[in-house]
């Protein structure tokens, strides 16, 4: 698996966070916690699902590499983008293997991939 993109830290707040409107609070398969994250042409598609609602949102994405969708806890990638710092305004996120990892400035987080 290997998806990088980079996006502006504003449209992936907003996409993550519309995604994670779906997530349950409890799920009762770690699958319906997560978000999917999915390459669609000029921009990346994030879809949360609960198993009977789904959410989804797209960022506009530059230097994207298309490859097989990601699925990470849907909950923390939005707290982690939620406080990414105000004075980046551009964000990599590269989901390889059994990683995503979010890069913005001196800020890196990580996050363990679920399997899709």
């Amino acid at each position: 698996m290997n998806l990088p993109f980079t996006a502006e830290r504003t449209d992936l707040q907003r996409a993550a966070a519309w995604a994670a409107r779906a997530i349950a609070a409890r799920p009762y398969a770690p699958a319906l916690g997560g978000i999917l994250i999915q390459a669609d042409g000029g921009s990346v598609r994030f879809a949360g699902f609960d198993g009977e609602t789904a959410c989804g949102a797209t960022a506009v994405a530059e230097e994207l590499t298309e490859g097989p969708p990601a699925l990470v806890s849907g909950r923390l990638l939005a707290a982690i983008v939620a406080q990414l710092p105000k004075r980046e305004r551009m964000v990599t996120v590269t989901c390889e293997d059994a990683q995503t990892v979010v890069v913005a400035g001196d800020t890196v987080a990580t996050l363990e991939a679920m399997p899709v």
